[in-house]
C-alpha cells in the first residue's frame, strides 16, 4: 500500500493516510506508524510517502508495518 505521513511525533510515532486503494471504504484511514515498523534508512517526515503493509499490535489494533520511503524501495 501508499500513503503519506500526516503527523510524526519526535517521541517516535505518527499517522499515515492512505491515498490510494483498490477498496475504497479504506482511502483516506488513518493508520498508525511506530518507529519500531519503520524500515526506511532516513528519519520519518510529514508529507513524505511512503509504502507499508497493514499490520496489528499486541494489543490487535491495526497499524503500519514494514514501511520504507517510496524513494527507498517499491513493493
Amino acid at each position: 500500500m501508499r500513503g503519506e505521513i500526516i503527523s510524526w511525533r519526535p517521541a517516535g510515532w505518527g499517522f499515515i493516510e492512505k491515498n490510494e486503494s483498490e477498496e475504497l471504504s479504506f482511502r483516506g484511514r488513518q493508520i498508525f506508524l511506530h518507529i519500531h515498523n519503520w524500515e526506511g534508512s532516513c528519519k520519518p517526515e510529514i508529507g513524505m510517502m511512503v509504502f507499508f503493509k497493514i499490520g496489528h499490535d499486541k494489543q490487535g489494533r491495526e497499524c503500519a508495518v514494514n514501511v520504507k520511503p517510496v524513494s527507498e524501495e517499491a513493493y
